[in-house]
């Protein structure tokens, strides 16, 4: 954020208000401002300047390299009236202008205090922060754009690979994901689930095995099966009608 974007005023705000609340967290804001002006200054400059990097040589049963084109007017038409206002929408909350300082103000009444620091405080603590970002503009150029210096000067292992984040997420999340996983895999799927469907198949199975003697294929033996079940018939009503 530099003047007159409209992101120098946003953040002009943001550090004045910190200032005021503590002079540690403005320190942190205007490094952080630095080093906003670095990254998105080396995304520019790596983006629109330098060698066209997508032309490829093609290889055998390869597609032809893919060639950076316009996007449709679909796309094109809101980027430029959000570009427009990032420009100047800034001045609408220049000094003695403030046209948005009531804006939200039936909103946040409750919440609005007055800074506790004088005009000129704020323009200096403003010129800190422009020359901050003006570090990080200049460091990224002779980086990415006049080729300078060395990228590993400024950009270590560890700040290249974004203070390890994604590595200490994965590590944090996915060990106990991965042990999650392995338990549900091992455990529910595959002893309750699965142990669960393999039961009733095997039940089933050693049922059939059981009934199948049964089935002898002599007439005589399924007579005796009539007859012992014809007994136990004519014994259960008779004992009913006794108790009855």
């Amino acid at each position: 954020g530099v003047p007159p974007f409209a992101g120098f005023w946003s953040k002009d705000e943001i550090l004045a208000a910190a200032w005021d609340f503590s002079p540690v967290l403005w320190f942190v804001g205007v490094v952080t401002a630095l080093l906003t002006a670095y990254y998105m200054s080396r995304q520019v400059f790596l983006v629109f300047y330098g060698d066209a990097r997508w032309k490829e040589k093609k290889g055998a049963g390869e597609h032809a390299p893919a060639t950076p084109h316009e996007s449709p007017k679909l796309m094109t038409v809101p980027l430029v009236v959000l570009a427009v206002l990032a420009a100047v929408g800034g001045l609408l909350n220049l000094p003695e202008v403030y046209t948005l300082e009531h804006f939200l103000e039936p909103v946040f009444e409750d919440r609005l205090h007055a800074l506790g620091i004088t005009g000129w405080m704020q323009v200096a603590l403003g010129v800190v922060a422009v020359a901050g970002s003006a570090v990080g503009i200049l460091v990224a150029r002779s980086i990415y754009l006049k080729r300078t210096e060395p990228a590993d000067r400024f950009e270590p292992e560890f700040l290249r690979r974004a203070w390890r984040f994604d590595e200490s997420l994965a590590a944090f999340f996915g060990g106990p994901g991965r042990a999650f996983a392995s338990f549900t895999s091992r455990i529910l799927d595959g002893r309750v689930i699965d142990g669960a469907v393999n039961g009733v198949a095997t039940l089933v199975r050693q049922g059939g095995t059981r009934l199948r003697v049964t089935q002898t294929g002599y007439i005589r033996n399924y007579a005796l099966g009539m007859a012992a079940g014809a007994v136990l018939l004519l014994g259960f009503f008779v004992l009913r009608t006794g108790l009855v």
